[in-house]
């Protein structure tokens, strides 16, 4: 009977690291996921990009007729448009806050 004690308390043990690496694989992959999520275009090589968009535009002109693809090359037109105004604006906002502050530090200096 001692044995089979120690066999059970043996299987116990190595059920027991089993189940602690199950759950730490699975943290692990949690973590993986939620870096995955955080991806930005920004991460990617200019090869990627090129690659990524020349698949999206085949993909597209496959999939869609000659009407349907005037006009969506049309709507990605006003879609760059309008990105490329709300940038301008966004950096002649932040160089305007740069200037304030480099005044701010300048007058607190004095």
């Amino acid at each position: 009977m001692a044995k089979e004690k120690k066999k059970r308390e043996s299987t116990n043990k190595k059920s027991k690291k089993q189940s602690s690496r199950n759950c730490n694989s699975k943290q692990n992959s949690n973590s993986k996921q939620n870096s995955n999520d955080n991806i930005k275009l920004s991460d990617f090589s200019y090869a990627e990009l090129i690659v990524l968009a020349a698949t999206l535009s085949f993909s597209l002109a496959e999939e869609l007729d000659e009407d349907d693809l005037t006009i969506f090359i049309v709507f990605l037109g006003l879609l760059l448009a309008d990105m490329q105004t709300l940038a301008a604006q966004r950096a002649i906002k932040a160089r305007q806050q740069a200037s304030v502050t480099e005044d701010l530090e300048l007058e607190t200096e004095i």
